[in-house]
């Protein structure tokens, strides 16, 4: 990755590896990472050992990926989840780490017809937690980022990014599908955006897709930037 151009990376665990040794690394590569996805029961029971881990790692963000089926049921669940993140993520932010929320397509599906994800947004404290919006999640919900952007300004610094294909849902590289990326980028300002991170969860060819990744990114900041499409 850092051959190709790369200079940050994000992590979806340690696989029980240890955390000194995982940041050893990318170190030595001169790659940073960026955020460590954490596991749900270590931060309802294991807070300070989380915080701790992502500490050593030098992860800027510590990210919670995914809740179980069980433990999002109800409106109550997710209501004490909200108590959770805000109590961990104050924590974090006195050793200098910040918290972000990963989204897939369950937080859209109302509960007794509320949206567990505009109950996230208007319930975080909004001075320790941010949003990592995963599009293709978002777009295979029916939904579109800018409500959100509106609803939860300067708050969703990461954005992952992955495409759905043009005829069915499939997971694509970024910029092969109909997922509109400079449409998204245009609201950076609001939204807050700071890092796009290039995904493909079920990708048969993992360094072509991070490849053609980088360079579409890379040819969207030159779209945007004048004085690189003038070199």
């Amino acid at each position: 990755m850092a051959a190709l151009g790369y200079r940050k990376i994000e992590l979806a665990g340690l696989f029980d590896q240890d955390p000194a040794r995982v940041r050893s690394m990318p170190d030595a590569l001169n790659l940073q990472i960026l955020g460590s996805h954490i596991n749900w029961k270590r931060l309802r029971d294991d807070p300070d050992g989380l915080i701790e881990e992502t500490r050593i790692l030098g992860a800027e963000y510590m990210i919670l990926a995914w809740l179980p089926v069980e433990e999002r049921q109800t409106l109550a669940q997710w209501e004490a989840w909200i108590e959770i993140i805000n109590d961990v993520a104050a924590r974090a932010h006195q050793r200098g780490i910040r918290f972000a929320y990963h989204n897939h397509e369950f937080e859209f599906e109302p509960i007794d017809g509320v949206e567990p994800y505009g109950l996230l947004i208007a319930g975080v404290d909004r001075r320790y937690v941010s949003f990592e919006l995963d599009l293709y999640w978002l777009t295979l919900a029916g939904r579109s980022p800018e409500p959100y952007f509106q609803a939860y300004p300067g708050g969703f610094p990461l954005i992952h990014a992955k495409d759905m294909h043009l005829q069915t849902t499939a997971m694509v590289d970024a910029g092969d599908g109909r997922i509109d990326f400079p449409a998204v980028l245009r609201q950076s300002e609001l939204a807050g955006i700071t890092h796009l991170v290039a995904e493909h969860d079920v990708s048969d060819q993992p360094f072509r897709t991070l490849r053609r990744s980088l360079a579409y990114f890379q040819s969207l900041h030159s779209q945007s930037d004048p004085t690189q499409r003038r070199k």
